[in-house]
C-alpha cells in the first residue's frame, strides 16, 4: 500500500459473497493497521467490531483499540465536543453544533423534497436551535441534548405567560436571568445573547401556533434520541472518555452500533461521530499529528452525507485515507 495513494480514497464493489470485505477490505485494513495508521470504523452488521479487533490483532494492535457502544465503558459527549472544539471561528462556537445537527436533519430528509415547505421549517429549526445554544452557553449551561429540549419545554406561548409566575420559576427564564448577570461575555457573545433574548422572549410568544409547534416538532426529531436509553448514556451527556483525538495518536476506534442492531439510532450517532472526525482531522496540527488517519465504512451508503464530497477534495493534504465498500451503484444512489 502506498501511503500517499491511500489519500485519494479507496471505493470497492462487490456483491454479498464476493470477497469485498473478507478479501480486498481486510487486505487494506491490515496494511494500514501495520503501517500505523489511526482509525475511525463505522459498523452496519453486528460481527464487524469482533472483526476488527481479530484484524487489529493480527497486525499486533489489539492494545491501540477502543470500542464505542453500549457494553463499553467509552462516552462522547457530541454536542459539548463540537461547540468547545468549534468551526470555522474556534472555540465556543454555536455554528458549529447547528452545522453538526442540521446534518442529522439533513441526513433524515435525504430522500425528501428540501424545498419548499419542509425547507421553511429546516431553517426555521435552525435559527431556533442556535438561540438555544448561545442562551446555555452565555448562561454558563453545557452545550447538551437535555438542555436544548428544556429549553424548548418551557418557551413562552404568549406575550401574557412571560407575565406569569409559573413561567418564571421555569428553565427558560432562569437562563435568560442567569445570562443577562454574565459580565464576563464578549461583545460578539452580548450581540448572540441579544439576538436571543429578542427571540425567546419577542418572537416565539408572538409566533402562530402552527409555525411554534412545527418547530418545536422538528428540534424534538433531531433531540428525542439522544434523551432516552442507551443513546443518552452514549452520547447524550457532558463528558467524553474518548474523542477524535484518540484516533490521532494511533488509536483504532471501533463505533460498534451495526445499523442492523441498532437501526436509526445506531446510523444517527455514526453519522455525528463521522462528522466531527472529519471536521477534527481536517483540522489537526500535522507538525503535532503526522500519522495517517483512515475513515472506513462498509456498507458506506448507510452513511453517506453531502459533506463527504467536501472532506475528500482536502483528505490528500489531511492525510487521511478513506474506505468506502458497498454491494453495488443502485445501493449507493438509492440512499442518497
Amino acid at each position: 500500500l502506498n501511503v500517499v495513494q491511500s489519500f485519494a480514497g479507496m471505493f470497492v464493489l462487490g456483491m454479498t459473497g464476493s470477497g469485498k470485505t473478507s478479501a480486498v477490505g481486510f487486505a487494506l485494513a491490515l496494511a494500514m493497521l501495520r503501517m500505523g495508521y489511526g482509525f475511525l470504523i463505522l459498523t452496519t452488521k453486528p460481527g464487524e467490531a469482533q472483526a476488527w479487533i481479530e484484524w487489529a490483532r493480527i497486525a499486533g494492535r489489539a492494545k491501540d483499540v477502543r470500542v464505542f457502544g453500549p457494553q463499553h465503558k467509552w462516552r462522547f459527549a457530541l454536542l459539548d465536543y463540537a461547540f468547545t472544539q468549534g468551526g470555522s471561528r474556534g472555540g465556543n462556537d454555536t455554528d458549529n453544533v447547528v452545522a453538526l445537527l442540521s446534518e442529522i436533519v439533513n441526513f433524515k430528509n435525504r430522500n425528501k423534497e428540501s424545498e419548499g415547505e419542509n425547507k421553511f421549517w429546516y431553517e426555521s429549526a435552525k435559527r431556533a436551535l442556535g438561540h438555544a445554544i448561545d442562551l446555555l452557553a452565555c448562561a454558563g449551561e453545557p452545550v447538551s441534548f437535555a438542555g436544548i429540549y428544556a429549553i424548548f419545554q418551557s418557551i413562552p406561548r404568549s406575550l401574557e405567560e412571560l407575565g406569569s409566575k409559573e413561567w418564571q420559576k421555569g428553565f427558560l427564564n432562569q437562563l435568560v436571568n442567569r445570562s443577562a448577570a454574565n459580565k464576563s461575555l464578549s461583545k460578539a457573545k452580548e450581540n448572540d445573547l441579544r439576538l436571543a433574548f429578542e427571540y425567546f422572549l419577542g418572537t416565539v410568544p408572538r409566533m402562530d401556533e402552527r409555525l411554534r409547534s412545527n418547530i418545536i416538532a422538528t428540534l424534538d426529531s433531531i433531540t428525542y434520541l439522544f434523551l432516552r436509553g442507551q443513546v443518552a448514556n452514549l452520547c447524550g451527556g457532558e463528558e467524553s472518555t474518548v474523542s477524535p483525538e484518540f484516533t490521532f495518536v494511533g488509536g483504532v476506534l471501533i463505533i460498534d452500533l451495526p445499523v442492523k442492531e441498532y437501526h436509526q439510532a445506531g446510523q444517527f450517532i455514526q453519522v455525528l461521530w463521522k462528522r466531527i472526525w472529519q471536521q477534527a482531522a481536517e483540522k489537526r496540527d500535522l507538525k503535532k499529528y503526522p500519522r495517517p488517519l483512515c475513515l472506513y465504512c462498509d456498507e458506506c451508503q448507510n452513511f453517506c452525507t453531502a459533506y463527504d464530497s467536501l472532506f475528500q477534495a482536502t483528505a490528500r493534504s489531511a492525510r487521511v485515507a478513506t474506505v468506502l465498500m458497498t454491494q453495488n451503484l443502485d445501493s449507493l444512489q438509492s440512499q442518497i
